[in-house]
């Protein structure tokens, strides 16, 4: 299967999951983005965020989540930083940051 036809077969499947409703779209600025950075860059030490990361919290904001559920460490500790509850409450010392 050629790439162009992966890409069409990808967007058909979001576009049922979207119309059967189990996949929300939500729209996020630039600005709500930009606030998640710089809340997390103000911090001492600065907490640096992957963008994938600041994408997620951003939606998660915007869609007014007050939990976040993730076993990454940096994505946990900006959730935190963020005023997130985070599950799980702890993580196992392998999937520490």
């Amino acid at each position: 299967m050629t790439r162009a036809a992966l890409q069409h077969r990808s967007a058909l499947k979001c576009l049922t999951l979207v119309r059967s409703l189990v996949l929300f779209l939500v729209p996020v600025g630039a600005a709500e983005y930009e606030t998640i950075i710089e809340q997390c860059h103000g911090q001492t030490p600065a907490l640096p965020l992957r963008t994938l990361d600041g994408i997620h919290l951003a939606t998660a904001r915007v869609s007014g989540e007050w939990e976040v559920t993730t076993t990454d460490g940096r994505l946990r500790e900006a959730a935190l930083v963020l005023g997130f509850s985070v599950y799980p409450p702890t993580l196992p010392t392998s999937a520490a940051p």
